[in-house]
């Protein structure tokens, strides 16, 4: 089996072998995954997880590159031309630590139910789709321990949070 175990970034290889990932494919260090011509391949990466990228060259040892190719997956859709609702939602998203794509009237996630009734409840225009998912990166794990210093309004005052509970509401 053929295994790729660097990545150059996005150069040029004009005879790449297209490899289409979806997100978490794209997501991870290590797995098997099938080219665009179906044959069977090995990604094994040493350094640490970083989203693969569009374009992106993965060599093998043997001197074979694959290019990476973002392929479309299911995904929820909601839209609303309301900011704050929409910012609600996200808010609802982030809370449930799920990966969101966010756009200027939309965010995507992935298929959840619970979410999906959420939005729905929220009067947002919800639907399913196949198209490239994308979140934010970093996202949906960031902790921030009680002792650091909030990043967000440099006070430098530990454990003081300047953003509100509810950032949909109006103070």
């Amino acid at each position: 089996m053929l295994e790729f175990r660097k990545n150059l970034g996005v150069v040029a290889a004009p005879d790449a072998i297209a490899l289409p990932l979806d997100y978490q494919e794209r997501s991870r260090r290590r797995g098997r995954v099938k080219t665009a011509d179906g044959q069977e391949v090995a990604i094994i990466l040493s350094q640490q997880p970083q989203e693969l990228k569009e374009g992106d060259i993965l060599v093998a040892p043997s001197g074979e590159q694959a290019r990476v190719i973002c392929r479309p997956e299911e995904v929820v859709r909601a839209e609303s031309p309301d900011p704050k609702i929409l910012l609600r939602a996200a808010w609802l998203a982030g809370n449930q630590h799920v990966g969101l794509e966010t756009g200027g009237d939309w965010i995507k996630i992935k298929p959840d139910p619970i979410l999906e009734r959420f939005f729905y409840d929220l009067d947002l225009s919800v639907k399913h789709e196949k198209s490239i998912f994308s979140p934010v990166e970093g996202g949906a794990h960031y902790h921030p321990s009680p002792d650091q210093p909030n990043s967000a309004d440099n006070s430098g005052q530990k454990g003081t949070n300047s953003f509100p509970s509810r950032p949909w509401e109006d103070d």
